[in-house]
């Protein structure tokens, strides 16, 4: 049961980083809304690069941690 709830807990923590990225990026496709498709298409980049940042910066915190229990996944993860 404490193996769920770790896990639950990093990707809770993963999801809430993607939306938090997300956000920060939300006014650059209300500039591109000028036109129509590019609003879009600015917002799925924007989308995507936010996961990449959440994903690279969860992995971080995860590793960071992990140092005081598996010192070695740690380093691997990083």
């Amino acid at each position: 049961m404490n193996t769920l709830v770790a896990w639950g807990v990093r990707v809770g923590g993963l999801v809430g980083m993607w939306i938090g990225v997300a956000m920060v990026f939300a006014p650059l496709g209300t500039l591109a809304d000028v036109i129509p498709l590019f609003g879009s298409i600015v917002r799925f980049g924007t989308g995507l690069l936010a996961l990449v940042i959440a994903s690279v910066t969860s992995l971080v915190v995860i590793a960071v941690a992990w140092f005081a229990y598996r010192p070695m996944l740690a380093i691997g993860l990083i």
